[in-house]
Parts: C-alpha cells; sequence; structure tokens
C-alpha cells in the first residue's frame, strides 16, 4: 500500500501535468481558414500533352465547378471498355484544370 507522502506526490504531479497540458508555448493559434476549391475548373475530354503546363491555353475547354465526372455524360454501352462492371460507362482520359 502507498505512504501518504507516494500519494502526495502522485497526486501534486498529476495536477501539474493537468493544469499545464492546456498550456501553448511559443506560438498563436492562427485562424482556420477554409477555401471552396470546387469551382473554376475547365475541362476537356482527351489527352492533350501540354496541358500540365502554367501557360497551356483552355479558353476553349468547357468551364465547370466539381464534382463532376464526364463518363456519365456519355452513352450507356457493354461494349464499352470497362463493360457492365465500370458501369457501361465511356472511359478514357479527361483533363481538369484550375482557373
Amino acid at each position: 500500500m502507498m505512504n501518504k507522502t507516494t500519494i502526495f506526490f502522485l497526486t501534486t504531479l498529476l495536477l501539474i501535468f493537468v493544469s499545464c497540458n492546456g498550456i501553448k508555448v511559443g506560438s498563436e493559434e492562427k485562424p482556420r481558414s477554409v477555401n471552396n476549391f470546387n469551382e473554376d475548373w475547365t475541362f476537356q475530354l482527351g489527352d492533350y500533352s501540354k496541358a500540365s503546363s502554367a501557360d497551356f491555353n483552355d479558353e476553349q475547354w468547357r468551364k465547370l465547378n466539381l464534382p463532376h465526372d464526364w463518363s456519365i455524360e456519355g452513352e450507356f454501352s457493354e461494349e464499352h471498355p470497362a463493360g457492365s462492371g465500370g458501369g457501361a460507362l465511356p472511359g478514357g482520359i479527361g483533363w481538369y484544370r484550375k482557373v
């Protein structure tokens, strides 16, 4: 069984730990910034080798907001490469770029 000195020491240590746990040293918390990243995108179906370049001209591309799934706009057919396991939707490459 623990003696009174040990109990006092452990209680004091616990109180110090609990009281210091909420103290933040040397840093002020900045307010959280929430940005909607879903707006102002462009999209084009197909593969464009230079589309990852910052100076690529996408002015003629379709303007849209996310979420977006281009394949559901296509025809349903089990003849598509993904077949019925892929929802019978067309597959392929499409590019999204943030405006």
